[in-house]
């Protein structure tokens, strides 16, 4: 199924004026010898999510399958081992993060949508930390649609007056050139943001109406036009009222070159042309690339304004493929097309209608390749109740749509699996058109010729770690910083130390951390910690993007979760239902540490001398300590009794030193000073001893005691606004998200006391199973409860070790109704 050419020449036969023999130190042999190495190099990404299903209400599970695979043959990736899910809301922020591990290519888990949340249009993309070193609009990106019940769905109005049409044109190949006859790609969309399909017309300076175009699918269409040299052109759409609104159109280029390709029949018929006046026998040189694997190479002398060529589509896998054309290394026409051999592979689905036992459905799965040989590949399995949950299946963001087209395209597409979904050859047209107006992909060659060396910032992440920069406050990187990680999540005990590199850089990786975990990182340096400065890598920047939403029709889907949520009995497989409870004021928290005036910085303490210990007494504060849990006095010291398990010691003499003493803020230069102290004049005293609170403290390593006199500072120094920590940062809810299985009900229908099935017949989502594994027959078994709904919608996905893919929805009638 699967093809690799790495570089194929068309003959004298197919190409009149072509040649398929190249020099090794030909220059265009080169540069595709630098795309080789720069593919290898540095390998890419694409994720896919398959959700089961596409919207939903605050407080539900997403349950999703993750596909990673590399973009050069959409094999499942032996690289990252981490992948990162965020939520984002309509503010484009993160609203909610999952961290999965990521095996052979493949990570599963659920998303627990906050029921805080306001309904809306969300985002949900998926990323690995690798793919942060290249663009991040190759993420991938899905929006779904989130329902608050406490919150009315408002219907949207509709607009009496007509749309406002964008009109954008596209040449193919890239520019118009005066006298030769080109194809125009034209796109026209509302303020939505969606297609339109309109009507319209170009006319010269003289208002003689030289072509007529019509849009179709998504508002996109294609017409032809010979501009001639010294006319200006105009384009004008007619709208619905008969009124008409004039557009610029693209500027026409005196000479150059139009590349021209035809996707219609079994061959590409290629068209080069250009003006007589560059016809000068030069080298013109064309290649044709997929995901930086050279499919297609030729070079040819220029010598007639027009030639065309067919080349077999057998030559090229399924996919985008790039033709570029090049004068002396330059590209000077470029063209986009998709090839569909329609190898993906064939999920076959019969329901065994037998008497079944229990009360379950019963599916076998059969999957094969394009000439019916079994597949053993890995599956991801949805059955939504039909009448509850309903979508257009072109809306789909789906396996085919996402890892072929739309992972190698930036932009909106609008019903990407339009294209995939019983493909017919106005669907091929209508692709065509899509790749005429929205051809931009994720290689430019530009970066080839010259020679730019792609920095990578961020390395395969094979294990969960946290990573950053050490810098002095002028930003100049520090090498061989120390740099502490510590947990301050009590019952997590987690204390790590390294060192930063040549660069700056460090990592703390190979974590096995659970979820919600936080941390407090801390930089230390020879040059004086007060000169250091942590920056943690940042989370990737969310790009700012217009929703293009239309208005679901999931109102039933709606009033179902309200009866699911609000109509079950005390019990539910889902949780249990509480009580109501009014709340008729804020509850007044104390603070932990009370302690008027204390300086300390993270508001917390392992143990507050109580008052009554110093309240009228007369001696010195040495005397206070006697009986402190985790401290003693040691040869006049008073010194910490629980052992630091990092291996970073400060002014280590061999024995324990003595603890740091802060006196209303300020440290002390030693323990003397406590000898003669008056303990009368003395407000607080808080001991600090657990990592988790002395790692804020630059010197605290082995343990922190904190004295508030009657006379100290009105206000905590930790308020004053001139008072900042560069050397320390704090990481919250960090770590794998928690796993769990979709929870399918054991009972017995028979029994008519049972309160399970109640709660399943109101599920939406029936069954939901992320790894379905064919054998080696290409045969798999799917069984789960019957419910009462009325029919079943089944939706499959997955692929297999060669980078094969494969999708299937089937609906049938529940003939086993018996809740």
């Amino acid at each position: 199924m699967k093809k690799r050419i790495l570089i194929c020449f068309l003959s004298a036969l197919s190409l009149m004026s072509f040649s398929a023999f190249m020099s090794d130190d030909d220059p265009i042999t080169l540069l595709l010898k630098k795309l080789e190495e720069f593919t290898k190099k540095f390998p890419q990404e694409k994720v896919h999510l398959h959700l089961d299903k596409p919207y939903y209400v605050m407080g539900e599970d997403i349950w999703l399958k993750a596909y990673v695979v590399t973009a050069e043959k959409n094999e499942p990736s032996n690289l990252s081992k981490i992948l990162h899910i965020d939520l984002l809301d309509f503010d484009n922020k993160v609203a909610k993060k999952l961290i999965l591990n990521i095996d052979s290519g493949k990570a599963s888990g659920y998303l627990t949508i906050p029921d805080s949340l306001a309904s809306g249009s969300y985002r949900i993309r998926a990323y690995t930390k690798y793919m942060r070193n290249f663009d991040n609009d190759f993420f991938f990106e899905r929006k779904i649609n989130l329902q608050n019940l406490t919150e009315t769905i408002k219907p949207k109005t509709t607009k009496n007056n007509e749309s406002i049409i964008d009109l954008q044109f596209f040449p193919e190949g890239g520019n118009m050139i005066y006298g030769i006859r080109s194809k125009i790609g034209v796109k026209a969309v509302d303020e939505t943001g969606f297609g339109k399909n309109v009507t319209g017309y170009i006319i010269d300076e003289t208002k003689q109406k030289v072509a007529v175009f019509e849009t179709e699918h998504a508002g996109m269409g294609v017409f032809a036009l010979s501009p001639v040299k010294g006319k200006n052109y105009k384009a004008v759409l007619v709208n619905v009222d008969g009124t008409t609104s004039s557009f610029n159109f693209p500027k026409i280029e005196e000479q150059g070159y139009n590349l021209s390709i035809n996707t219609s029949s079994e061959n590409l018929t290629i068209k080069i042309a250009s003006n007589s006046d560059l016809v000068k026998g030069q080298k013109l040189n064309l290649t044709a690339q997929c995901n930086g694997i050279t499919y297609f190479t030729s070079t040819t002398n220029f010598d007639s304004p027009i030639f065309t060529a067919a080349i077999a589509k057998s030559r090229f896998p399924t996919g985008i493929i790039q033709f570029t054309l090049f004068e002396n290394l330059k590209p000077v026409a470029e063209r986009v097309v998709f090839i569909n051999h329609k190898d993906q592979i064939k999920i076959n689905l019969t329901e065994i209608k037998t008497k079944i036992q229990n009360n379950h459905s019963i599916l076998n799965l059969t999957s094969t390749d394009i000439n019916n040989n079994p597949i053993d590949g890995n599956f991801s399995v949805s059955v939504v109740d039909e009448s509850k949950v309903s979508f257009n299946e072109d809306d789909e963001n789906t396996i085919l749509s996402n890892l072929l087209l739309s992972s190698d395209l930036k932009g909106f597409i609008e019903q990407p699996n339009y294209y995939f979904n019983n493909i017919n050859d106005d669907k091929e047209r209508q692709l065509d058109n899509l790749l005429l107006t929205q051809g931009w992909r994720r290689f430019n060659w530009g970066d080839l010729i010259n020679n730019k060396d792609r920095s990578i910032t961020y390395n395969v992440e094979r294990s969960l770690e946290i990573s950053g920069l050490i810098t002095d406050l002028r930003n100049n990187p520090i090498a061989n910083a120390k740099v502490v990680l510590m947990s301050t999540t009590n019952g997590f005990d987690l204390i790590l130390d390294t060192v930063s590199n040549s660069m700056g850089r460090f990592s703390f990786d190979r974590l096995d951390i659970p979820d919600s975990i936080n941390f407090i990182v801390q930089a230390k340096s020879g040059k004086g910690d007060k000169n250091v400065k942590l920056i943690l890598d940042e989370e990737p920047t969310i790009s700012v993007k217009k929703h293009f939403d239309r208005q679901l029709a999931f109102q039933s889907y709606i009033d179902n979760a309200k009866e699911q949520y609000n109509g079950l009995s005390q019990f539910s497989p889902e949780g249990i239902k509480l009580k109501t409870v009014n709340i008729n004021k804020k509850k007044e928290l104390k603070p932990i540490i009370n302690i008027p005036n204390s300086k300390s910085r993270n508001g917390s303490a392992d143990y507050v001398v109580p008052k009554e210990r110093f309240k009228d007494k007369s001696g010195t504060m040495f005397e206070l300590f006697f009986g402190v849990p985790g401290v003693k006095i040691e040869e006049g010291k008073i010194i910490r009794t629980i052992k630091n398990t990092t291996s970073i010691a400060p002014n280590f003499k061999g024995k324990q030193q003595p603890m740091l003493v802060i006196l209303d803020g300020s440290p002390l230069a030693s323990q003397e000073s406590l000898g003669w102290m008056p303990a009368s004049t003395v407000e607080g005293i808080e001991i600090l001893i657990s990592n988790y609170n002395t790692a804020i403290y630059d010197d605290g390593y082995w343990g922190v005691i904190l004295i508030t006199t009657k006379s100290g500072a009105v206000e905590p120094i930790i308020n004053d606004p001139s008072f900042k920590t560069y050397n320390i940062a704090e990481i919250s809810n960090y770590g794998f998200s928690a796993s769990k299985q979709f929870y399918i009900p054991k009972f017995d229908p028979k029994n008519k006391d049972n309160k399970e099935p109640n709660a399943y017949t109101l599920r939406s989502t029936i069954y939901w199973n992320p790894n379905v594994n064919t054998d080696v027959n290409g045969k798999a078994t799917i069984n789960f409860p019957s419910s009462n709904a009325k029919s079943y919608k089944v939706t499959i996905e997955g692929m297999d070790s060669f980078g094969n893919l494969g999708r299937k929805t089937y609906t049938y009638p529940n003939n086993n109704k018996s809740l």
